[in-house]
């Protein structure tokens, strides 16, 4: 997951002090109380202790609803505990070098299928190896050929369409209910869009209500066939949603054929004796190309101000709507996510900042956008708002009202310039540790926002832990934990921005003992003090000890190899 906010208390979700673990996403349906908003089933269970049903097998889950908006947040192994995300994640990374995708390697199937080549009694996913609820079977999967197993990985359908379809709020509305054949004039100005050939630059006249970063999704299903019948797959597979108590399980296609390489999150599983295959829980990473190399984004009035030398005279200019003034949370009290009430209308919606670093192809890139010549629009004559009293926020359509609830949207912010990340290289490299005699290795974080270096200073102090102050993107920290002679290590690495020497470490307890979670906070927050700094000695009253080591290594064998003579000399 590439998120770097804190996701605000999801309401649904147990408030019992227990750690709940999400364990299959299933039907989405209209919403049960007073909003518009559909809701999809989340299938939870706690760790440890029992849940308030236990479905036929004996698995103690729950299921609860939650708004599709969310959706960009939700992953199957995740854990919550008080509605809260918290860290922690079921199942293990793999980097799948050469995947196939094509009508000939992709099959559909229900999560309650049986294997065709095994027949009755044994399938695809056996229940034994993993459970999926009673309120999952009926769920939509996509199976890819791998080691010539037509069920080699197995991908749940809604992963895939949270990965390639819906990484907003905003996308997964466009992408669920049929937004790019129905209201493609609610998205863009279809007369000042398209494609430039040469400079293979896809052209997006955006609405005021779409963010930049959504164009590059929004450009790929408009300029890539695939990716169209990708989004009209899922819209055809929602359609029966509008039958009331419906309950629909979205399924999709992907948006490019080809080769590419995955990285991804989940467990093995197996069907028969030696026969495995990987169940995908999280899609992190993908190389697949788009149908274009540049996107240039343009609005009708996007807020900017025009340069002084040539922009229009004031008397000129059309007077435009005042933008709605922030919502304001009642004081002492914390605004929840919940699903049984729209938001207001004409309140601007709280943003929570999604850091997207899913595809290879958007590495590094900047969204072109035109100087602005001349503004024609001026601030309107209307009295702003005033600050609006919200009680709970919902990723609902915005209707009229009084109620206090006010509007949020997930969005998310390609990264721009700055060190690449490490993660991969990590990934790499604790493979190669697992090849190695008398080594473990395996990745502590299988997502970019699972360790980020804590906040010291108000929100709205520049401070290290920041990789971006303008998006209050946190620094992201990974850990690879290795044993090696019974003796446990972590390797941490993180990111770094500003130019300079560039270190990473390798800490241990001084009694040999395992790294706990508790451990992992202490350095985080040492890391923060320090800013990055190896050789502080904040960890020593904590029995940590650690080494520190320049970034000599471009791939994951070299890594690897320095990791081995770090601990083998320590």
């Amino acid at each position: 997951m590439s998120s770097r906010v804190q996701i605000p208390r999801i309401k649904a979700f147990p408030k019992d002090g227990r750690k709940w673990q999400i364990d299959w996403l299933g039907a989405i349906k209209a919403n049960s109380q007073q909003s518009i908003e559909p809701t999809i089933e989340v299938i939870i269970r706690p760790l440890g202790g029992r849940s308030s049903s236990v479905n036929e097998e004996g698995a103690q889950q729950d299921v609860v609803d939650v708004g599709v908006g969310l959706l960009p947040f939700l992953r199957v192994g995740s854990v919550w505990l008080n509605g809260r995300s918290c860290p922690g994640f079921l199942g293990f990374s793999r980097t799948f070098k050469q995947i196939t995708i094509s009508s000939k390697s992709v099959i559909s199937f229900r999560a309650n299928d049986y294997d065709p080549e095994l027949g009755k009694g044994y399938y695809i996913v056996p229940k034994w190896e993993y459970e999926f609820g009673k309120n999952g079977l009926n769920s939509q999967c996509l199976a890819i050929k791998n080691n010539d197993d037509p069920y080699g990985i197995i991908l749940p359908a809604i992963e895939a369409i949270r990965f390639y379809y819906a990484g907003s709020t905003n996308l997964t509305s466009l992408s669920l209910f049929g937004a790019y054949d129905n209201y493609l004039t609610d998205i863009i100005n279809p007369e000042k869009s398209g494609y430039l050939i040469e400079q293979e630059r896809c052209v997006l006249r955006l609405r005021r209500w779409i963010t930049d970063d959504d164009g590059w999704t929004i450009g790929r299903v408009l300029h890539e066939p695939l990716a169209k019948a990708g989004v009209q797959r899922i819209y055809q597979s929602i359609l029966p949603y509008s039958v009331e108590g419906a309950c629909v399980y979205p399924t999709c296609s992907f948006p490019f054929e080809g080769e590419t390489r995955w990285m991804a999150r989940g467990i093995w599983i197996e069907t028969i004796p030696g026969k495995r295959r990987f169940l995908i829980f999280e899609l992190t990473r993908c190389s697949s190309p788009f149908p274009f190399k540049q996107l240039h984004v343009t609005r009708d009035n996007d807020g900017r101000k025009a340069a002084k030398e040539t922009d229009i005279p004031e008397d000129e200019k059309q007077p435009c709507w005042t933008i709605p003034k922030s919502t304001t949370s009642l004081k002492g009290k914390e605004a929840e996510l919940q699903t049984g009430t729209d938001p207001q209308r004409y309140v601007k919606p709280m943003l929570l900042d999604m850091i997207g670093e899913r595809f290879d192809e958007l590495s590094g890139k900047e969204i072109i956008k035109t100087e602005k010549i001349e503004n024609p629009y001026k601030s309107g004559q209307l009295a702003g708002l005033h600050s609006v009293p919200i009680e709970s926020l919902s990723t609902g359509k915005e209707v009229g009202g009084k109620q206090p609830v006010g509007p949020v949207k997930v969005q998310e912010i390609t990264r721009r310039k700055g060190a690449e990340p490490s993660f991969e290289i990590l990934l790499e490299a604790s493979e190669i540790l697992n090849m190695k005699e008398g080594f473990t290795a395996s990745m502590r974080s299988v997502s970019y926002d699972q360790f980020v270096t804590p906040r010291l200073k108000p929100e709205n102090r520049r401070q290290w832990p920041y990789l971006d102050f303008k998006t209050k993107a946190l620094r992201c920290v990974w850990g690879m934990d290795i044993v090696y002679n019974e003796i446990s290590y972590c390797f941490v690495d993180y990111e770094l921005r500003r130019k300079g020497e560039r270190t990473a470490g390798l800490l241990r307890n001084l009694n040999g003992s395992e790294i706990t979670y508790s451990d992992f906070g202490i350095i985080l927050h040492g890391l923060s003090i320090s800013e990055g700094n190896w050789e502080n000695l904040y960890f020593i009253q904590h029995d940590l000890v650690a080494i520190k080591r320049k970034h000599t290594w471009i791939n994951g064998e070299q890594c690897a190899e320095a990791i081995a003579t770090m601990i083998m000399g320590s």
